[in-house]
């Protein structure tokens, strides 16, 4: 059976877009070519490839850059501006995502399977959300560069084509079993756009690029890569990340197009499990942050190589670790989560880095029972509860191991970030009471 991903572009600017998407019509005027499967690399495992790059196209695609101004997070401290439930289901299978179409949201929640698809919204100029539905929905991305959108999903099987009521140009299915949770799409000024690819073929990474038609480039070789995403230089050159499998086990990884892939850290070892990696690129300088269940790491790029520091430390679990002796003893346990959800940047020399902190303790009670004729019952510690704290961060990565968090009402899990251009965050993640927006400033 043929699994796939659809690409869907919208080749117009943010405003024709958002008309169109009221009017519910295609949104260039021209022919309607939804319904419209486009097949594209031929077998799943063999797209055409270069070896290191793209062919060249001139001038037909490029970068780009966006002046943040008043970003909070470096001298100026964050707060919470905004903080609704938004009018959609949660999703099992993903977390939604989110970007800024001019100055309004545009949130992706991949609702979870081939039948039931997703929901794709929109924010109006008078705080209403406009909500539509998607034909998949089990994975997801959208990316905005210039006035162009694009949005790709996964359905697990065969990628049928999207459709939104309007606005949007036909799927376009790619060879791929599985795509980035994040991360996985960007979209420059002239409207190409990048896709980092897992392929079915031994998860050898690959990276399509859609200008006036598509072509691949394989950075990594063909070595098996995981949770690869790509990001664009101010000059229109690609970056690329992922955990690629060298002898040593599982390394961090970085490429900038068409030079040879660097290791960002040493290898990891042989398991490769709570890593969540976040990635963007400042100029030509890339930013990189992931966790590996404890801690969280952030790591650049200059002259003289790379740097590598830790932002916030978490714990697996501290107390309790004594057996109790007898009935009634009480003990709380403490573990802190420290997750990663962005790195935003602008192009220019604005960072951001956003990530939560989640600060449980679990309340436990000593059970009892007599096991031998002895006077000493055998206790174990059973669980009688939790509560919990959550905190965002926003910070530059120069204030990022000493930012203050925000308190959150709930914590929030699969979140994902954008930048506005006037400096705002814009936070989304479920929660207990639903899919959370949050917008952060100062």
């Amino acid at each position: 059976m043929r699994t796939a991903l659809a690409l869907l572009l919208v080749l117009g600017t943010a405003a024709c877009h958002t008309d169109a998407l009221e009017r519910g019509e295609d949104h260039d005027g021209g022919a309607d070519l939804r319904g419209v499967d486009v097949d594209l690399g031929g077998a799943p495992g063999d797209p055409p490839l270069d070896p290191t790059s793209f062919p060249d196209v001139g001038d037909r695609c490029g970068g780009g850059t966006r002046a943040i101004v008043d970003a909070c997070g470096d001298a100026a401290a964050c707060r919470i501006q905004h903080d609704e439930v938004l009018p959609a289901a949660i999703g099992w299978n993903d977390g939604p995502v989110i970007i800024l179409d001019g100055d309004q949201p545009l949130v992706f929640v991949p609702i979870g399977d081939m039948e039931t698809g997703g929901q794709l919204l929109r924010r109006g100029g008078d705080g209403s959300w406009a909500v539509s539905s998607t034909a998949r929905g089990m994975l997801g991305a959208l990316a905005r560069g210039g006035g162009h959108v694009a949005r790709i999903d996964y359905d697990g099987a065969f990628g049928t084509t999207y459709e939104d009521g309007g606005g949007w140009t036909a799927g376009e299915r790619l060879p791929a079993q599985y795509i980035s949770r994040g991360g996985a799409l960007a979209v420059d000024d002239a409207g190409c756009a990048y896709v980092a690819l897992t392929m079915s073929d031994r998860d050898r990474m690959r990276l399509a690029r859609r200008a006036d038609a598509w072509s691949y480039a394989q950075p990594f070789g063909t070595d098996q890569v995981e949770r690869p995403q790509v990001a664009l230089a101010a000059d229109g050159s690609v970056e690329v990340v992922g955990w690629r499998v060298q002898d040593a086990g599982w390394v961090l990884s970085w490429a900038h197009l068409p030079d040879a892939a660097e290791a960002v850290q040493p290898s990891i070892g042989n398991v490769l499990s709570e890593q969540t990696l976040r990635f963007d690129v400042s100029g030509a300088t890339p930013h990189l942050m992931w966790n590996d269940g404890t801690s969280l790491y952030y790591a650049t790029r200059g002259a003289g190589g790379w740097t590598q520091g830790t932002i916030a430390s978490g714990t697996a679990g501290t107390g309790c670790e004594s057996t109790p002796t007898a009935p009634g003893q009480t003990c709380d346990a403490h573990v802190t989560q420290v997750e990663p959800i962005a790195v935003l940047a602008d192009g220019a020399s604005t960072v951001r880095l956003v990530w939560t902190r989640l600060d449980q303790v679990q309340h436990l009670t000593a059970s009892c029972q007599m096991s031998g004729p002895g006077p000493t019952p055998s206790c174990t510690w059973v669980g009688a509860g939790q509560t919990s704290t959550a905190a965002l961060y926003v910070a530059s990565p120069v204030e990022a191991a000493t930012a203050t968090g925000m308190t959150l009402s709930h914590g929030l899990d699969r979140p994902s970030a954008a930048l506005a251009d006037d400096g705002t965050v814009h936070v989304v993640g479920y929660d207990d009471t639903g899919v959370r927006y949050l917008v952060i400033g100062r």
